[in-house]
């Protein structure tokens, strides 16, 4: 079976490598599953984890965290990231 080549060439174009040996935050538990099976049809590892924001800081908090955010839902990447940054930020005054 060929790899999928969209997403080989994302793992390539140096998108990926960026976030070798970290620990990425995710909204959503479902992120993780399409992640894993992205990379299981290209025979790939990921380099990085893929955590939920109540790993990082505790059901409790993420639960306030998330009623911070928008309400009206977007494509979710860029969005996402930028709304859950902001959330925490205001959840924490930071």
């Amino acid at each position: 079976m060929a790899r999928p080549s969209l997403f080989i060439d994302f793992e390539a174009s140096g998108v990926a490598p960026v976030f070798s040996g970290q620990v990425l935050c995710s909204d959503s538990p479902q992120d993780g599953f399409w992640l894993d099976v992205l990379y299981e049809a290209a025979y790939l590892l990921p380099t990085f984890q893929l955590k939920t924001l109540e790993v990082f800081v505790g059901r409790e908090a993420a639960s306030d965290i998330y009623r911070l955010l928008p309400t009206t839902r977007r494509h979710r990447a860029p969005h996402d990231a930028t709304d859950l940054m902001s959330a925490c930020r205001a959840f924490f005054q930071v």
